[in-house]
């Protein structure tokens, strides 16, 4: 069980990190305006879920363990 949980922490949640700090590189902060910024924005949420969805994963795994 914790090597299962070391390789969501090392994998499935650095990646979808990993994809947020990329996109962030992308915001243009001198015009707000400008359509890319929206596509970023709507990556970010979409990773930003899946994210979640892998934390929940690794508490309930966490809570299996102490339980």
């Amino acid at each position: 069980m914790c090597y299962k949980l070391a390789f969501i922490e090392s994998h499935k949640i650095r990646g979808p990190v990993a994809t947020i700090l990329g996109l962030e590189q992308f915001y243009n902060y001198n015009d707000p305006a400008d359509p890319v910024n929206r596509e970023m924005m709507e990556g970010i949420k979409l990773v930003s879920h899946e994210l979640d969805d892998k934390i929940r994963e690794v508490v309930r795994l966490t809570n299996a363990i102490n339980d």
